[in-house]
């Protein structure tokens, strides 16, 4: 999970609309196994997301981030069970989730 962790703390560590928030994401998903997440945008939230090593996460957004990749191989590297969809998220029934974490306009 090293290479995970690297990827949160980069993202925690440097100022934008949601560093902030990060450290505080982590410790909710740590009490998640199932975590659905709405909005990808820069691929911030989902670092500490998957860095909790849920049994289950599912990212949507409606335009497919550059770096969604990085996230998929390493979570294939690390067997965390994660998958993104590109989709209009006003259109789908989510599974079952523990965390819903919403920010799709990032305002």
């Amino acid at each position: 999970m090293e290479k995970i962790l690297q990827k949160y703390h980069e993202h925690k560590d440097n100022p934008s609309d949601i560093n902030e928030h990060l450290e505080t994401l982590y410790n909710l998903a740590r009490e998640c196994s199932h975590i659905t997440e709405m909005g990808v945008r820069w691929v911030s939230s989902t670092w500490p997301l998957i860095y909790s090593n849920p049994k289950k996460m599912i990212s949507y957004d409606i335009v497919t981030a550059p770096n969604i990749d990085e996230v998929l191989e390493l979570c294939n590297e690390y067997s965390i069970n994660y998958s993104f969809e590109q989709r209009d998220f006003l259109q789908i029934v989510i599974e079952p989730t523990e965390l819903l974490f919403i920010d799709t306009l990032h305002t």
